[in-house]
Protein backbone atom coordinates (compact mmCIF):
# COMPACT_ATOMS: atom_id res chain seq x y z
CA UNK A 1 0.00 0.00 0.00
CA UNK A 2 1.26 3.46 -0.85
CA UNK A 3 1.06 5.98 1.98
CA UNK A 4 -0.13 9.55 1.29
CA UNK A 5 3.40 10.79 1.91
CA UNK A 6 4.84 8.45 -0.72
CA UNK A 7 2.13 9.37 -3.19
CA UNK A 8 2.81 13.08 -2.66
CA UNK A 9 6.55 12.49 -3.05
CA UNK A 10 5.99 10.74 -6.36
CA UNK A 11 3.84 13.61 -7.64
CA UNK A 12 6.53 16.13 -6.69
CA UNK A 13 9.21 13.95 -8.28
CA UNK A 14 7.30 14.04 -11.54
CA UNK A 15 6.20 17.69 -11.43
CA UNK A 16 9.53 19.15 -10.28
CA UNK A 17 11.88 16.77 -12.04
CA UNK A 18 13.61 15.64 -8.87
CA UNK A 19 14.81 12.49 -10.59
CA UNK A 20 16.91 14.68 -12.86
CA UNK A 21 18.27 16.55 -9.85
CA UNK A 22 19.24 13.37 -8.02
CA UNK A 23 17.45 14.30 -4.78
CA UNK A 24 15.22 11.24 -4.50
CA UNK A 25 16.01 8.60 -1.91
CA UNK A 26 15.19 5.24 -3.52
CA UNK A 27 13.96 4.00 -0.13
CA UNK A 28 11.67 7.01 0.47
CA UNK A 29 8.52 5.91 2.22
CA UNK A 30 9.89 2.54 3.27
CA UNK A 31 9.78 1.94 7.01
CA UNK A 32 13.09 0.10 7.16
CA UNK A 33 13.39 0.39 10.93
CA UNK A 34 9.87 -0.88 11.67
CA UNK A 35 8.82 -4.44 12.35
CA UNK A 36 6.42 -6.09 9.91
CA UNK A 37 3.75 -6.23 12.64
CA UNK A 38 3.97 -2.52 13.42
CA UNK A 39 4.15 -1.61 9.74
CA UNK A 40 0.90 -3.53 9.16
CA UNK A 41 -0.72 -1.76 12.14
CA UNK A 42 0.33 1.57 10.63
CA UNK A 43 -1.18 0.65 7.25
CA UNK A 44 -4.38 -0.53 8.99
CA UNK A 45 -4.59 2.87 10.69
CA UNK A 46 -4.18 4.61 7.32
CA UNK A 47 -6.82 2.40 5.70
CA UNK A 48 -9.29 3.29 8.45
CA UNK A 49 -8.90 7.01 7.72
CA UNK A 50 -10.85 8.91 5.11
CA UNK A 51 -8.83 10.51 2.30
CA UNK A 52 -9.36 13.90 3.92
CA UNK A 53 -8.04 12.60 7.25
CA UNK A 54 -4.97 11.11 5.54
CA UNK A 55 -4.28 14.35 3.73
CA UNK A 56 -4.67 16.33 6.96
CA UNK A 57 -2.26 13.96 8.72
CA UNK A 58 0.30 14.27 5.91
CA UNK A 59 0.00 18.07 5.92
CA UNK A 60 0.46 18.15 9.69
CA UNK A 61 3.57 15.99 9.48
CA UNK A 62 4.92 18.15 6.69
CA UNK A 63 4.40 21.33 8.74
CA UNK A 64 6.13 19.70 11.71
CA UNK A 65 9.16 18.68 9.64
CA UNK A 66 9.42 22.15 8.08
CA UNK A 67 9.13 23.77 11.51
CA UNK A 68 11.86 21.57 12.99
CA UNK A 69 14.13 22.18 10.01
CA UNK A 70 13.57 25.94 10.19
CA UNK A 71 14.34 26.04 13.93
CA UNK A 72 17.53 24.07 13.30
CA UNK A 73 18.59 26.53 10.60
CA UNK A 74 17.69 29.49 12.83
CA UNK A 75 19.88 28.05 15.62
CA UNK A 76 22.80 27.59 13.21
CA UNK A 77 22.38 31.07 11.67
CA UNK A 78 20.89 33.37 14.34
CA UNK A 79 21.59 36.55 12.33
CA UNK A 80 20.01 35.30 9.09
CA UNK A 81 17.29 37.41 7.52
CA UNK A 82 13.85 35.86 6.98
CA UNK A 83 14.65 35.56 3.25
CA UNK A 84 17.94 33.79 3.95
CA UNK A 85 16.16 31.40 6.31
CA UNK A 86 13.65 30.55 3.55
CA UNK A 87 16.45 29.97 1.04
CA UNK A 88 18.33 27.75 3.48
CA UNK A 89 15.13 25.85 4.26
CA UNK A 90 14.55 25.29 0.53
CA UNK A 91 18.09 23.92 0.20
CA UNK A 92 17.56 21.58 3.12
CA UNK A 93 14.18 20.31 1.96
CA UNK A 94 14.58 20.28 -1.81
CA UNK A 95 18.31 20.51 -2.52
CA UNK A 96 20.51 23.32 -3.83
CA UNK A 97 19.59 22.96 -7.50
CA UNK A 98 15.87 23.46 -6.96
CA UNK A 99 16.52 26.25 -4.43
CA UNK A 100 18.63 28.03 -7.07
CA UNK A 101 15.82 27.67 -9.60
CA UNK A 102 13.39 29.32 -7.19
CA UNK A 103 15.55 31.86 -5.33
CA UNK A 104 18.56 32.45 -7.59
CA UNK A 105 21.66 32.54 -5.44
CA UNK A 106 21.98 30.30 -2.40
CA UNK A 107 24.58 30.61 0.37
CA UNK A 108 27.63 28.49 -0.40
CA UNK A 109 27.46 26.87 3.05
CA UNK A 110 23.73 26.03 2.79
CA UNK A 111 23.04 22.35 3.28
Amino acid sequence: MTSPQVAAQRVWQHRLGWRRLGNVDPNFGEMLDTSARNRERYYDMLRAMTPVQRLARAASLSRAVRGLALESIRAEHPDATPHELQVRLAVRLYGPELARRVYGEVPSDAR
